[in-house]
């Protein structure tokens, strides 16, 4: 059942992989997790600022089972989930709800014909943290952008164990044996199947999405449940569960090989970030040495002559963590910091301070990343005992929000996932953070019995149960991978085109990039991946014989057939645009508009005056605003907006100017008055080698339900026919504007007017209007 929280203020959480609860003493950063986890952020400490609910947006509770591969246990608990039907399709009778086609010569940007009787629902799964609203109602993310595309509603599930959602009064060893991965998905299907019951959803088609751990669910949502799940989206999703993730040092590496730097004794990031590590190693083994680190660092507690080597190696971790928390987020569009501040050309940069000393440059690094997170770094924390006694606890209350998300996320990589980011092989950072460190950590926090065996037995059958990178069998998943985010190493990237199972391999984009709104200056592979992404939701969404499919086979068909026609012109790009209410076709060659209401083609001044029921407010225009953004700069047709001395008076090949006898007043039958109206004249192109038989093109979308049935498939249908076949003469008539009329409409073979004439063999007159230029009709 749902029962509805009043006036909830909500921190964002959401895809985790390891800290420590919020204490000043603890690095900001632990093991590459932020406060908040992998995906929401913010990424600094402290009350969330993103709280507030979005219209539309409701925040609920479902009754879970405790418990679903007990049958005995009957145990229930309440599982937070946003609820968002402000997208969902709510007018199943219209065969056409948003129509709109739009192609330029690329591919089709948005054709909506929801007539099949079909709900569509995306899930959001939830991860290793507390849920935040956005994700199910900040309009700018992916997610919703692709909801308000296809008409979806929206449900965004928290994960078991994590925020409010608290199966168990505590957070013990024995209540964790509940935290599982199978017991997550298990959550997701049982919700489905409950909501398809609630709300009587007819046919649904559920897509699932997540970003990082809850990409992974996703992922095996559609494997482990597909009759449930359609299809799933998994951003950044670790597929592979590597116990020794050795790879996301690689990564990290790869990423600095990457950031140019001017260095004056020709150093390379690299380079530096590998000298300043060996500079640590080496004064970390004498006791002068870690007093040189404690003064450096500002160790706290400093190292002494307690100090062990698990102690540091804990001081290793936490100064690689800042390497994790900038390059896992470089360039990615979750706010402004991680944009410009955080990215791994200003870690280069403070790495390549040529007067400082590299372990100065380490500490340097700290403080300004810190900073940019907003924390005031005065001290490093270096208290690996200190940690795991917050780790132990189990009381929710006292844990808090970071401690509780971090105690639950560590048991799901010790349990299960392994994810441990050690420096295991040849890298920049040396063999500073073994295997070694991540067992212990394991057996210290959960107790004895979850050893170093424990936790290699659990990896390999987890393995064995999903798949892995090697035997993962899905179908109808889209994987995209950020090549610059350390975790890509352990993505899935078997492609199967017969399954419809797509790896997507984003060069310089962040962890879960794709999932973030638009920003000027992102990556330049990321609209390709987010278009790729969007091509493959609608496949999923419109099947093989909807009349979406339909459109698109017909578009690029007419492609195909306008680009051997007009490869040597300059016709295109052409925009198909359909009339959102009365669907009634208007479509743009190089910045002209034209319409269709029946079989004719005609050029028209503006949209309201040229097309039968179209309404200029009236164009609905997806993804592609800009390219309508001429429609109220002036007149579509006649342009340029300031004619010149040459525009008026230099006559084009062919071309004359006349003048022509006009009536004074057509509506007074007793007024014989007449005066000269201007107008050029050019046959240059008429009906010429109509014998050749060159085929031409009619392209006919229709209005709904005013076309005859023969000129009407699905709204639109395309035919050849021979030039032959025209047994009339073609004339095209410019009309004159407000102003004097110039002769390049008529003469210059560059407009489109006059590409047109020459193509269709047509004769252009231009008429001047009365009262502008020397048309005047009185004194």
């Amino acid at each position: 059942m749902f029962i509805k929280l009043e006036g909830v203020m909500i921190r964002s959480l959401l895809f985790t992989l390891l800290i420590g609860a919020a204490t000043a003493k603890r690095p900001l950063f632990f093991n590459g997790r932020p406060p908040g986890g992998f995906v929401n952020g913010p990424l600094t400490r402290g009350a969330r600022t993103d709280a507030q609910l979005f219209p539309g947006q409701t925040l609920t509770t479902f009754s879970q089972k405790l418990d679903h591969f007990d049958p005995l246990d009957t145990g229930r608990w309440d599982q937070r989930v946003y609820y968002n039907p402000s997208y969902a399709d709510k007018d199943k009778s219209s065969d056409q709800r948003l129509e709109c086609v739009i192609f330029d010569g690329f591919a089709v940007v948005d054709y909506q014909d929801k007539s099949s009787d079909q709900d569509l629902i995306f899930l959001m799964i939830g991860g290793e943290g507390e849920e935040p609203p956005k994700w199910s109602g900040d309009p700018t993310v992916q997610i919703m952008q692709f909801a308000a595309q296809f008409g979806a509603t929206v449900f965004d599930l928290e994960h078991r164990f994590f925020g409010e959602s608290r199966p168990m009064k505590d957070m013990t060893t024995s209540s964790l044996r509940l935290l599982t991965t199978q017991q997550a998905l298990a959550d997701c299907a049982y919700f489905i199947t409950s909501m398809n019951k609630k709300y009587g959803y007819k046919n649904p088609k559920w897509i699932t999405f997540g970003g990082s751990y809850p990409g992974q669910l996703s992922a095996k949502m559609r494997s482990k449940y597909p009759e449930l799940v359609t299809a799933a989206v998994g951003s950044s999703a670790p597929l592979h569960l590597q116990l020794d993730t050795y790879g996301y040092a690689e990564g990290i590496q790869q990423v600095l090989e990457a950031t140019p730097i001017t260095n004056s004794k020709g150093k390379t990031c690299p380079d530096l970030v590998r000298e300043a590590f060996d500079q640590m190693q080496q004064l970390s083994l004498t006791a002068a040495g870690r007093k040189t680190l404690n003064e450096k660092m500002h160790l706290d507690p400093p190292f002494d002559e307690k100090t062990t080597k698990h102690d540091i190696i804990h001081f290793f971790a936490n100064v690689y963590d800042t390497f994790q928390g900038m390059i896992q987020y470089t360039y990615d569009g979750r706010n402004e910091v991680s944009k410009y501040q955080t990215t791994a050309e200003q870690l280069c940069k403070k790495m390549n301070q040529e007067d400082r000393d590299p372990v100065d440059n380490i500490w340097d690094l700290n403080v300004f990343a810190s900073a940019a997170w907003g924390d005031d770094l005065t001290s490093f924390s270096n208290n690996y005992t200190e940690m795991i006694e917050e780790f132990q606890e189990t009381d929710w209350d006292v844990l808090g929000e970071d401690g509780s998300s971090n105690r639950g996320w560590t048991w799901i990589c010790c349990n299960e996932l392994g994810a441990f980011q050690t420096t295991d092989s040849d890298t920049v950072f040396g063999s500073v953070i073994p295997m070694g460190y991540f067992y212990q950590m394991c057996e210290d926090m959960f107790g004895p019995p979850v050893n170093a065996s424990y936790v290699r037995d659990n990896n390999t059958a987890s393995n064995a149960y999903y798949g892995g990178d090697d035997y993962f069998d899905a179908s109808n998943v889209i994987l995209p991978n950020g090549m610059f985010d350390p975790w890509h190493t352990i993505g899935f990237y078997g492609t199967d085109e017969s399954k419809n199972l797509i790896p997507l391999k984003i060069e310089g984009a962040a962890h879960c990039s794709d999932m973030y709104p638009e920003y000027d200056g992102e990556p330049k592979a990321l609209p390709a991946a987010r278009q790729r992404i969007r091509d493959f939701l609608s496949d999923i969404v419109y099947d093989a014989d909807h009349p979406k499919i339909q459109i698109i086979k017909f578009v690029d068909l007419i492609k195909s057939s306008v680009h051997s026609h007009f490869r040597e012109s300059s016709l295109f790009p052409l925009h198909v645009y359909r009339h959102r209410w009365s669907g009634c076709s208007i479509f743009v060659v190089n910045g002209n508009l034209f319409g269709t209401n029946d079989l004719s083609l005609r050029p028209s001044s503006s949209i309201s005056g040229g097309l039968r029921g179209c309404r200029k407010e009236a164009v609905d225009v997806f993804w592609t605003t800009e390219r309508l953004s001429f429609i109220t700069a002036g007149g579509l047709v006649n342009g340029p907006f300031h004619l010149t001395s040459n525009d008026a008076t230099t006559l084009f090949e062919g071309q004359t100017l006349n003048t022509f006898s006009q009536r004074f007043d057509h509506f007074d039958p007793y007024d014989t008055k007449k005066w000269d109206q201007r107008y050029y004249y050019n046959a240059r192109f008429a009906n010429k080698d109509l014998s050749s038989g060159q085929d031409v093109i009619f392209l006919v979308i229709g209005c709904e339900g005013e076309e005859p049935p023969k000129w009407s498939v699905r709204g639109a249908i395309w035919s050849i026919g021979k030039r032959e076949d025209l047994e009339r003469d073609v004339i095209f008539l410019m009309i004159g504007g407000e102003g004097e009329e110039p002769p390049k409409w008529s003469g210059d073979e560059n407009v489109q007017i006059m590409q047109f004439a020459s193509y269709f063999g047509a004769t252009v007159m231009d008429l001047e209007h009365r009262f502008f230029g020397p048309s005047r009709p009185i004194k």
